[in-house]
């Protein structure tokens, strides 16, 4: 029996941005997967086709709405399109290939999302999964609801989920310590009065000041869960994180410096960003703050065996990822969450008066000590960089799952445009970002961004024998 595979890839855009910031990456993801699959002949058994579409569900102002609401524009653009659209397309490469109906169809989705896309993606793959309601029938889902209405879909498959130095874990900068006291407290007052002024209803989400937010969503409760005061929190809930732990290839990945609008920790959904110790200890792992140049320093999450072999084949090397991976690039362990919320607990004294003189000396604190983490919610920590505030229940329920965490250097020239770190990865363009060095990173960012969702469907879809990326090098 033939078949065709389609890989749809859903791609949202973050804060204030529209669906043209990610059009140079859709145009070279699609280029690359038809470079790689381009002798899908029609006398092949199998067929692959690629289909990416830009969000614009939360152009402009509406990215300034509360999660709920945006998460519910998203749910609507992603299901219209993917009913009056992408049907319609796979229909049509169905009748080419093979105008019999012995043929299996396949539909890989993914989904990528930059900055508080990254968010929103998380929202709308939540309602994606929740019972559906259409012509007053009732389906589990809404890709149940697809496959029941067409019948030559044989399956939807979760494939891909990709975050972009997304706030996952909020934007609430911590208290200044001693060492800068003075820019840690402008930083902070730029960013609460930005937060509260110019970005709305989710700026107050993204600092936890949910009581300020007037305008909601009108389902904006959590399914069969204790709601939270903070929208973060109710985004983690129970419901939500079952429906993320469908795509099996969940990938997050944050630049470890320079990053202004999301900081390190809250992109990786963790408290410990391991850059003061790369610069005391290992220096060389980074790009030279002399340069204009970006690269991976550090990945972990990837199962030792088949897994991690897979990714350093067809990812993790110098020949696919030329000039971007270097032999120094470290694989490293995952985080362990927990071990990181107790060091923190123990070392924020503000926090919490006292940790018991027993447990102080073996860096262990007792349950009475520390209550249940998912129940936290008023408990604030900071992360070891001092950089941001986040809490405790918000970083436990975050990582009920696991991730794959990947982190990379992005150095560019002082002033203005290092300040603009955190969406040049993109190559959106303006003016400023139209230097032949940042056209030189960007090229090398949506390549691996590019790589990694492909790399990602060819494993799920079971056809790493048939391809490689390494074929691309031929």
């Amino acid at each position: 029996m033939k078949k065709i595979n389609i890989l749809f890839v859903y791609l949202i855009h973050g804060l204030g941005g529209e669906n043209k910031d990610f059009v140079n990456v859709k145009v070279k993801l699609e280029g690359t997967f038809d470079k790689l699959f381009k002798d899908d002949e029609n006398d092949r058994e199998v067929k692959n086709i690629i289909a990416c579409y830009c969000s614009s569900a939360n152009s402009g102002m509406k990215s300034t709405f509360p999660l709920e609401i945006m998460f519910e524009n998203d749910f609507k653009e992603y299901t219209k399109y993917f009913e009056n659209n992408l049907i319609k397309t796979i229909r049509r490469e169905k009748d080419k290939y093979n105008k019999n109906n012995d043929i299996e169809c396949d539909i890989y989705i993914s989904f990528s999302g930059h900055s508080l896309g990254g968010n929103v993606a998380r929202g709308t793959i939540t309602r994606l999964y929740r019972p559906y309601i259409k012509n007053e029938k009732n389906y589990d889902n809404f890709f149940e609801y697809i496959k029941k209405e067409y019948s030559f879909i044989t399956n939807v498959i979760p494939c891909s989920y990709l975050s972009l130095s997304s706030p996952h874990l909020g934007s609430l900068v911590s208290e200044p310590n001693e060492t800068s006291k003075f820019i840690k407290r402008t930083e902070k007052k730029v960013v609460k009065a930005f937060c509260n002024l110019a970005i709305g209803d989710v700026g107050k989400e993204l600092t936890f000041q949910d009581s300020k937010v007037k305008s909601k969503a009108s389902n904006d409760s959590i399914h069969n869960d204790k709601s939270s005061k903070y929208s973060l929190i109710n985004c983690c809930s129970k419901e939500s994180m079952e429906a993320l732990s469908k795509f099996p290839n969940r990938t997050l990945t944050a630049f470890l410096r320079y990053d202004l609008q999301v900081k390190y920790c809250s992109a990786m959904g963790c408290i410990e960003t391991p850059l003061p110790s790369i610069l005391k200890n290992e220096k060389e792992i980074l790009v030279k703050d002399s340069e204009n140049d970006t690269r991976i320093v550090m990945y972990s999450g990837y199962e030792e065996g088949s897994e991690l072999e897979y990714y350093q084949k067809e990812l993790f090397n110098e020949k696919i990822s030329k000039n971007f991976y270097y032999n120094n690039t470290k694989v490293v362990a995952s985080p362990d969450i927990d071990d990181q919320i107790k060091k923190a607990i123990i070392n924020n004294k503000e926090k919490i008066n006292t940790v018991s003189e027993n447990s102080s000396s073996n860096n262990k604190i007792s349950e009475e000590d520390t209550k249940n983490y998912e129940e936290m919610e008023d408990e604030f920590l900071i992360d070891n960089d001092n950089q941001t505030e986040i809490p405790v229940a918000l970083i436990k329920l975050f990582n009920q799952i696991s991730y794959r965490r990947i982190s990379l250097d992005f150095v560019v020239p002082y002033g203005l445009l290092r300040m603009l770190t955190h969406g040049l990865c993109l190559d959106v363009d303006f003016i400023l970002a139209r230097r032949a060095c940042i056209k030189m990173m960007a090229k090398k960012t949506k390549l691996f961004y590019s790589h990694l969702i492909i790399a990602d469907f060819i494993r799920t879809s079971k056809q790493t024998d048939d391809y490689s990326l390494l074929y691309l090098l031929n």
